[in-house]
């Protein structure tokens, strides 16, 4: 009994020296660096964007996280925001090569042991794709170190890839790229679900191999239904009188072929191969 005395005593002691050892500052429990040194925490560690398409130029990947230490953020001393390719990671996950290194820097301090950092990095059409492992690292002056990863896709399978189809006519309009692995709010459809790039996306009339002609505009001001960089009338042929022709074409009281979307006198040929008929008509154009 007398041993068990003595050995709950010194726990006693120790945990009261613990305590004594404990000062509140701003209403935050900090641990005297004097006393121990602790390591340090990286957490909330956030990756924006997560997810890229390869670009005609540079994409830059912003990071931040927040880093504290019980002895003071002041104990950290090394703080480096670190990037490389799933590849070239080894079996104990650590990078033979990281191809990204830059520093982290300190943008709000929420207190004395504890801070947000920030940094950001680039990635170029140039550099590998497929997943991106981000480290973001902190070591203090007695060398204990922590970390937090995050992972980025850098041009993802394309089963990942949508695309606009605003008016849902199954071709998408061009440089509306997004990445993720479930459907965005919104007109999107999978890349691989698409028929083709669309030349205006606002009327589904309008798509690459339309056949139909169309006497209003499709929307924008042009009758290029058909996405061939054209507008191709329908009728252009004029003739003295309508008996002259057995199919449709414009009659001779015009001085031109109208434009498109403007009115005409149209024959509809013959009829009982004896007398026609001019109506009034639009030009239509695909």
């Amino acid at each position: 009994m007398k041993g068990k005395g003595v050995k709950y005593l010194l726990v006693f002691a120790g945990l009261f020296f613990l305590a004594y050892s404990l000062m509140v500052v701003n209403g935050i429990t900090e641990l005297d660096a004097n006393i121990l040194n602790l390591q340090p925490s990286v957490k909330n560690l956030s990756v924006s964007p997560k997810a890229i398409l390869p670009s005609g130029g540079p994409v830059v990947v912003n990071v931040e996280a927040v880093l504290s230490d019980l002895n003071g953020i002041d104990d950290i001393t090394w703080r480096r925001c670190l990037a490389a390719h799933e590849s070239d990671l080894n079996d104990s996950f650590e990078a033979t090569l990281w191809a990204k290194n830059v520093s982290l820097g300190l943008f709000n301090q929420t207190n004395e042991i504890e801070g947000r950092y920030s940094c950001s990095f680039a990635l170029n059409p140039s550099d590998k794709t497929g997943r991106w492992v981000v480290y973001v690292f902190a070591r203090d002056m007695n060398g204990l170190t922590a970390g937090w990863f995050s992972v980025v896709s850098f041009a993802s399978v394309e089963g990942n890839i949508w695309v606009l189809d605003s008016d849902s006519d199954g071709y998408h309009e061009a440089g509306t790229f997004r990445l993720a692995e479930s459907k965005p709010a919104g007109a999107y459809i999978r890349l691989l679900d698409s028929k083709g790039v669309d030349c205006y996306d606002k009327n589904a009339k309008a798509y690459p191999g339309q056949i139909l002609f169309f006497s209003s505009h499709r929307g924008d001001g042009s009758y290029d239904y058909n996405c061939d960089g054209m507008q191709e009338k329908r009728e252009e042929d004029v003739v003295k009188s309508c008996l002259d022709t057995t199919t449709t074409a414009w009659c001779a009281t015009i001085k031109s072929v109208p434009p498109c979307g403007s009115a005409g006198l149209l024959t509809s040929g013959t009829a009982n191969g004896v007398s026609c008929v001019c109506v009034p008509s639009l030009q239509a154009c695909r």
